[in-house]
């Protein structure tokens, strides 16, 4: 009975590993304001500032989009992250008035 608890709770710490790891979290935060898909423009060495703030417009679009799209997915994991801690004490008590049954059921010869 000690391992089959023992287990359980292995395996509710593996999977908050694997939502951290699914969803890259530390990836994410490192490149949170990085460019999407690394899309710049460089302004060309003899061009005019019309281009020059084409650019730097361009560039601060990407990193906007960037921005978001990762942070979206930074709030997915949040969420994610909700449900499972709102819904582990229901799948530990059922665990937990399950595990009578299971045990009597090992008793029991094949």
């Amino acid at each position: 009975m000690r391992k089959k608890i023992s287990l359980f709770f292995i395996a509710i710490y593996n999977i908050h590993l694997f939502l951290a790891h699914f969803f890259s979290v530390k990836h994410l935060l490192k490149s949170l304001f990085d460019p999407w898909k690394n899309t710049v423009e460089t302004p060309q060495q003899d061009s005019s500032m019309q281009s020059w703030f084409d650019a730097k417009f361009f560039n601060a679009i990407s990193r906007g989009l960037g921005a978001v799209l990762r942070g979206s997915v930074l709030l997915a994991f949040v969420v994610t992250s909700a449900l499972y801690l709102l819904l582990l004490p229901v799948a530990t008590l059922a665990f937990l008035l399950i595990l009578p049954i299971l045990q009597l059921e090992s008793l029991i010869p094949p």
